[in-house]
This record gives structure tokens, sequence and C-alpha cells, in this order.
């Protein structure tokens, strides 16, 4: 029976599933603790801190595909991205000017 499974939904946790670190008695007593579930399909996956609950987050990498952006001029993309819609931006350079890839973080 894993951590995840219904059968464990109501028990006494003991220890948070994303931070590993046990619960002391005084979170159980006053229930600082959730019932951390996914938010794409709604099953338990286990008992978390409030902490660690409210900072878990879903990955969002969305793929984006050009077609022949070697030969575009992505250089205007990258020049036209600011710290507003990203925080990083790596690229595969094929010169200075042409780009094979572009990764944008946020």
């Amino acid at each position: 029976m894993d951590i995840g499974s219904p059968d464990n939904y109501h028990q006494t946790p003991s220890f948070c599933s994303l931070c590993k670190q046990a619960f002391t008695q005084e979170d159980i007593d006053t229930l600082r603790y959730h019932r951390h579930h996914s938010h794409l399909n709604f099953f338990f996956i286990g008992f978390a801190h409030t902490k660690c609950n409210i900072s878990a987050r879903l990955s969002m990498k969305i793929p984006v595909i050009f077609h022949n952006l070697k030969s575009y001029g992505s250089i205007i993309i990258v020049q036209a991205l600011n710290a507003d819609l990203v925080d990083k931006v790596d690229v595969i350079a094929k010169s200075a000017e042409k780009f094979k890839c572009i990764q944008l973080y946020k």
C-alpha cells in the first residue's frame, strides 16, 4: 500500500510527501498539514506541510515548434523578449544571428 492509495487518505500523516520530513506532534494536533492531490486528475498524492503544499507547482513546459527557424531572423524573437516574459533564455546557435533552438524559462 503506497502513500497515494485511497486507503491512506484518512490516516494520520507521518511524513510530508514533498519534503520527506516527519510531521511533529504539534503539526498533527494543530492540523498544519494538507492532503496533497494532483490538480490534473485529482488523485490523492500524500500528506504535505502547509508551506510545502502551497509552494508545490506543476512544471509548465510548452513546446513551440518553428519550421525553418534557422533561416528566419530568430534573433528578432530573442531581442523582443523582456524580463516580464521570461527569466532565462538558452539558445543553440548556428551563428551569431541564426539559432537552431531557443528555450525560454519563466
